[in-house]
């Protein structure tokens, strides 16, 4: 037995032997030819041999530079294909700049100028065979997709294709709610869809114009009946008048509160007032109207939507949602107490609210002409025996100071009052708890600062003789004014402009000026 199996393992080394010895005889000459090359040709002056061919263009005898030339127009048509991207019925187009695509035009040269010579020994002993027979040899062109080009280019035109869900909704009518039905939706589902476009321009892509089907996925109306159902409980309200306003102010509380009116906020979402709220411009309905600017009344487009925000906010607290952000007015305004303001501003200054219930809840905005009414509907959990009341409370007075100022197109003995004074506050907002009348909690809720706004005197400076003027302007600078009335009495009749100067007077604060850019839309100050 140990006889036949070495006799079989010399037999099996024998004939390994053979097929070696075979091998060497056989690759010899590529060796050989292999080792006589000491001194490669430069990478500019390699030719292509004959009979090969890249994506069918002919660069026999080519270099690297003529055969990349040769390819140009080839290449070139390719950029010129349009893609028809599907999805929903809807249909968007793009061309390989959007998608980024590239080739692999230069490893295919190189394939060509190294056909033959690259390799393991038997894959250029099978091509120098097919070389010297005389076989053409093509060299296919393979494109390529910008996976992350494909991304960004489809999230910018998501919208475009999309059709979303329409949320299950409530809306009141007549004091009664009403169930709305959504509509399930379509939404595009861009990680399979760029694999899609990668994948055909990568496998299939001839370079000519392309329709392509994009993966789209379900999606499912917010809003279960059941829970919609749920909202009929007042969570907190709260009313504010504005009946004393100018007609644009009151066009802006009205205009205002119905982009607001009838939203829904499902459990956890968050809203912004200033978001739903804007554009503040002509255009979204809002007139000119009196608002705060640096501390000023000024007339601005929008003027009055503090006022919305401010009653929302008083009806949100009250149904105890979390408030996630809220900014004071630099002043108070008179349409609530101070701390229970809210100031929209700009995109600094927002209201915002979260549902924290485990249910919907409905926001319900009502304007009579005269006033408006917040109120928060949702359902109840809290027990009946507790009650929550808010109470401003002020911690300081600031008041206001007398500030003059050079009117220095004005004569000297001018003197007009441009602003009215308004004390300022520091204040703070507590939250009461009583539960079966006995107080469970007191404690402070917010906390906010006013500005004081100072009374503006302006006292004209304007005289023919300067030291007349530099006098007035040094006395302004005192701030002080029995300085400043006795330096007027001096100087009044000194180098006096050939117009006759007014008498020396206070005025009201004159009308409002109209500015493009304000910082805080408030009621005008009463």
């Amino acid at each position: 037995m140990v006889f036949m199996i070495q006799h079989k393992i010399r037999r099996f080394l024998r004939a390994a032997v053979c097929v070696a010895v075979c091998l060497m005889v056989y690759f010899a000459p590529l060796v050989v030819s292999a080792e006589k090359k000491s001194d490669p040709v430069p990478s500019g002056l390699e030719t292509i041999a004959e009979n090969i061919t890249i994506a069918g263009v002919d660069v026999a005898g080519m270099t690297r530079q003529q055969a990349k030339e040769a390819l140009e127009p080839y290449v070139e048509s390719y950029t010129q294909a349009t893609f028809t991207l599907q999805a929903n019925d809807k249909s968007i187009t793009c061309t390989n700049k959007d998608l980024k695509i590239t080739s692999n035009e230069e490893e295919a040269i190189e394939e060509a100028l190294h056909y033959g010579a690259s390799g393991n020994l038997l894959a250029r002993f099978l091509a120098k065979q097919k070389k010297d027979r005389g076989e053409k040899k093509d060299i296919a062109l393979t494109y390529y997709a910008n996976r992350l080009a494909v991304t960004e280019f489809l999230k910018e035109s998501k919208a475009a294709l999309d059709v979303p869900a329409v949320d299950n909704t409530i809306v009141r009518k007549n004091g009664a709610f009403e169930i709305v039905d959504g509509q399930v939706g379509t939404v595009l589902s861009i990680k399979k869809s760029v694999n899609t476009i990668a994948d055909f321009i990568q496998n299939e892509w001839d370079g000519s114009d392309a329709t392509l089907s994009l993966s789209v996925k379900t999606e499912e109306p917010q809003g279960k009946k059941e829970d919609l159902l749920t909202i009929k409980d007042v969570l907190g309200t709260y009313t504010t008048n504005y009946g004393s306003s100018a007609g644009g102010r009151r066009k802006n509380v009205e205009n205002g509160a119905s982009k607001l009116n009838g939203k829904v906020l499902y459990p956890g979402e968050t809203i912004s007032v200033a978001a739903n709220l804007a554009p503040i411009n002509e255009e979204n309905g809002y007139a000119m109207a009196t608002a705060y600017e640096n501390g000023q009344v000024v007339d601005s487009v929008g003027g009055g939507v503090c006022q919305i925000s401010s009653t929302l906010y008083n009806a949100v607290i009250r149904a105890e949602l979390k408030v996630t952000e809220r900014s004071p007015h630099s002043m108070t305004v008179s349409y609530v107490e101070p701390s229970m303001d809210s100031a929209i501003a700009g995109d600094y200054k927002d209201l915002k609210f979260q549902n924290n219930q485990d249910t919907p809840i409905y926001i319900d905005l009502i304007t009579t002409g005269s006033s408006i009414t917040a109120t928060i509907y949702g359902k109840e959990t809290r027990p009946a025996n507790r009650e929550i009341e808010f109470v401003s409370e002020i911690v300081e007075e600031i008041e206001p100071t007398v500030v003059y100022r050079e009117a220095a197109d004005q004569p000297i003995g001018y003197r007009s009052r441009v602003q009215g004074p308004q004390t300022g506050y520091e204040a703070h907002l507590l939250k009461i708890v009583t539960v079966d009348g006995v107080e469970e909690s007191n404690q402070i809720f917010n906390r906010s600062s006013y500005k004081a706004r100072n009374t503006i005197i302006a006292v004209g400076t304007a005289s023919n003789d300067p030291s007349a003027t530099s006098a007035m302007r040094s006395a302004i600078a005192t701030q002080d004014e029995n300085v400043i009335s006795v330096t007027m009495a001096e100087q009044s009749g000194a180098g006096a402009p050939a117009a006759e100067a007014p008498p020396a007077q206070e005025e009201e604060t004159p009308a409002p000026i109209t500015v493009t850019n304000v910082d805080e839309q408030v009621m005008i100050i009463e």
